[in-house]
């Protein structure tokens, strides 16, 4: 596979990002995220955030060829799920 670690983590993070933008309008939208949950909501964030720290930190300290292989085995076993359901 021709993944680079960053293109790919960047990918899927962009990935993310757009589907919960799309999610919290929804949300917010339909009253099904009110002014309660914005506590909860706030302590995500920097969670989120402090995980995207440890993560990047993490992912330099990987080499290219076991992170590849890493993510091989991930996504062949995501696809066999997938497959079975």
């Amino acid at each position: 596979m021709g993944f680079e670690k960053q293109s790919f983590i960047g990918v899927m993070a962009a990935t993310a990002l757009g589907v919960n933008i799309t999610k919290l309008i929804s949300y917010s939208g339909n009253n099904i995220l009110r002014p309660e949950h914005y506590p909860i909501g706030v302590a995500l964030i920097v969670i989120s955030i402090a995980s995207a720290l440890i993560g990047k930190k993490l992912i330099h300290g990987i080499e290219s060829d076991k992170y590849r292989q890493g993510l091989s085995i991930i996504l062949i076993f995501s696809a066999i799920t997938l497959f079975f359901k």
